[in-house]
């Protein structure tokens, strides 16, 4: 179970909130191997009221990068195909957020789009 530390929890709502009403996107780093998420890093992307894209050619090289995080402006925290298509190129943990971007409107999924469980530390 990957842990996620609360001010990148925080961070990642506030970013949903405040990019609303189009979807936020950015990026998870830390320790894989240990399963720990200690920044939410926000690299040039762009926010769409239906979607949400990151320049990959963008991503930090000096950062380790375990996953995405992004919000839906709707109600449904659930993964659409573009998603999981997006999972499958960056990372192994992905968290979706949806209004009203509290901490549990959250659900995280693995790169296939599978729910799994986190823990906020």
């Amino acid at each position: 179970m990957f842990s996620v530390k609360n001010e990148v929890i925080e961070a990642f709502l506030e970013a949903s909130k405040n990019t609303f009403p189009h979807e936020f996107i950015g990026l998870l780093a830390g320790n894989e191997k240990n399963m720990a998420v200690e920044e939410l890093v926000v690299v040039p992307a762009v926010f769409g009221e239906t979607f949400s894209q990151i320049y990959l050619h963008m991503l930090p090289l000096s950062e380790p990068i375990i996953g995405t995080c992004h919000s839906h402006p709707s109600f449904s925290n659930r993964p659409s195909s573009q998603d999981v298509r997006t999972f499958q190129k960056t990372g192994t943990l992905h968290l979706i957020a949806c209004r009203p971007f509290s901490t549990t409107s959250i659900r995280a999924f693995d790169q296939t789009g599978r729910e799994v469980k986190i823990k906020t530390v």
